[in-house]
């Protein structure tokens, strides 16, 4: 088999990473996935027995992908096929774990005191 189109939802993270400055380690990296996986995610791929094969790109995967690119998350999950009536669902945990992920320590400082702020009265 031979491949010649990139997959739609790996291209429009593709295109943000790039367009970030990002390699593909960093990116990576910042997903909190292995490099292989990230290119998998890219290219829409895997190889078995030397063969490319259609990689199964769970919904979690191209969520966490997008956050750490900044790409728009509903437009990688349209592309990939998932819509509002067919979407398997991550949780509002899940969903929080995946940008928080995507945080610099500086920044996740700023969300800790927000919190603290939050739990103690102070805000919103």
């Amino acid at each position: 088999m031979t491949i010649t189109e990139q997959w739609e939802p790996g291209r429009i993270i593709q295109t943000a990473r790039e367009d970030t400055g990002l390699s593909k380690r960093q990116a990576a990296q910042r997903a909190g996935i292995s490099e292989s996986w990230w290119r998998q995610i890219e290219s829409g791929y895997k190889r078995v027995d030397g063969e490319p094969v259609r990689a199964n790109v769970p919904e979690k995967a191209l969520v966490s992908a997008a956050v750490a690119v900044g790409a728009d998350t509903q437009a990688v999950l349209a592309a990939a096929g998932y819509d509002e009536d067919n979407a398997p669902r991550i949780t509002l945990r899940e969903q929080v774990e995946i940008q928080l992920s995507a945080l610099s320590e500086r920044q996740l400082g700023l969300v800790h005191a927000y919190i603290e702020g939050i739990t103690q009265g102070r805000g919103v």
